[in-house]
């Protein structure tokens, strides 16, 4: 399976006919996906599905009547969420589980047809080639700041936001996992 062609199924409702097809038609075991007709206390732990062949879906609730309550809660906008926490980008699919996230790492032993990452990446490539496919970082700030972390970098790339993540003091910066999601 190609990571570019599952990366158009971000947004899409995890029961969408078909984002369910596309897995299918590349034996990925649907078992692993949440169930979006268990009450949210019980579905909230299942968020997240991990799959041999090299990589995971994170899911994540749309939520109007939240992202509406901060807005009137916090009009001047000095909480660190914001309302566009709440809520999916470019939603399709009647919900109430989006896919949001996608990881891409290192395939499990014995896994058959393993993903291939998307943007012309591969696992192992180096910082340079990183950027020369991603274009340019985004800033972090100083590497003494709190939020600076010193084994990732993210990108934002066409409509999405890649996070690329590598060995801590590695000079080399060799990808060993990516993270895509929608900008």
């Amino acid at each position: 399976m190609k990571g570019k062609e599952l990366l158009q199924f971000l947004g899409y409702s995890v029961d969408h006919p078909d984002f369910k097809a596309f897995l299918e038609a590349h034996h990925i075991d649907l078992q692993h996906l949440p169930d979006p007709l268990l009450p949210e206390k019980k579905v909230r732990k299942y968020l997240h599905s991990r799959f041999i062949q090299g990589f995971a879906l994170s899911f994540d609730f749309d939520d109007p009547a939240r992202a509406a309550a901060l807005s009137k809660s916090d009009p001047e906008g000095l909480s660190i969420f914001s309302p566009a926490d709440y809520r999916i980008k470019n939603p399709v699919g009647n919900g109430p589980l989006y896919l949001t996230r996608i990881d891409f790492f290192t395939p499990e032993a014995g896994a058959t047809d393993p993903i291939q990452l998307p943007f012309g990446l591969q696992l192992q490539s180096n910082g340079r080639t990183v950027a020369g496919k991603l274009g340019t970082e985004n800033p972090h700030g100083a590497a003494n700041s709190h939020y600076y972390e010193a084994d990732e970098k993210d990108f934002y790339y066409e409509r999405y936001h890649v996070y690329v993540y590598f060995d801590r003091g590695d000079q080399e910066e060799r990808l060993q996992q990516l993270a895509v999601m929608l900008r």
